[in-house]
C-alpha cells in the first residue's frame, strides 16, 4: 500500500464501502465516512488525493457536498459513485464540479481504472513509464530524456 495516496470514500452502504476499501488499499489509504455531514467535514478539513462520493446519503446529499467543497475552492478530484443513472443526474454532477461519474452496479476493475486515471491526471499517482531522479526525467514509452524539463537529444 502506498501511504502517500489518500482517498476519501463517502458511502452509506457499509458493506460496499468496506469492499471498495479492500481493493483500493493495494495502492492507497482509504478513509470511509458513512454519512454526508461527516463526509463533507472530512472533505473540507482533510487532505485527500481523491474523493469518491455517493449522492444519496443520510445527513447531506452528495450534490450538496460537492457544491460546498467546490465553493470552498477545494480542487480535489471527485468521482461520483451512485445508483442515480439518469442523464440529468450525471449532468448535474458534472455541472457541480465532478471529475468522473460511475453508476452502480459497477465492475471493480472499472472503478480501479477510473480512480488510477484521476490520480495520474492530478499527479498523485506516478506514471510507471516515467522515471524521475531529481531534475532528470526518463520516459520509457517514447525514449525521451529531460533535464530540468528540457528535452535532451540522444543522437
Amino acid at each position: 500500500m502506498d501511504n502517500n495516496i489518500k482517498i476519501l470514500l463517502v458511502e452509506d452502504d457499509v458493506e460496499l464501502a468496506n469492499n471498495i476499501e479492500t481493493f483500493l488499499n493495494e495502492f492507497s489509504q482509504v478513509d470511509i465516512e458513512n454519512d454526508g455531514l461527516s463526509g463533507k467535514f472530512d472533505a473540507v478539513e482533510g487532505v485527500y488525493d481523491l474523493i469518491i462520493l455517493d449522492l444519496m446519503l443520510p445527513g447531506m446529499n452528495g450534490y450538496d457536498i460537492l457544491k460546498s467543497i467546490r465553493q470552498e475552492q477545494i480542487t480535489t478530484p471527485v468521482l461520483i459513485l451512485t445508483a442515480k443513472a439518469e442523464l440529468d443526474d450525471k449532468l448535474r454532477g458534472f455541472d457541480l464540479g465532478a471529475d468522473d461519474y460511475l453508476t452502480k452496479p459497477f465492475h471493480r476493475e472499472e472503478l480501479k481504472v477510473r480512480v488510477k486515471a484521476l490520480l495520474k491526471r492530478s499527479g498523485a499517482l506516478a506514471d510507471d513509464s516515467i522515471l524521475k531522479i531529481n531534475d532528470i526525467e526518463i520516459n520509457l514509452n517514447n525514449h525521451e530524456i529531460k533535464i530540468e524539463g528540457q528535452p535532451i537529444a540522444l543522437n
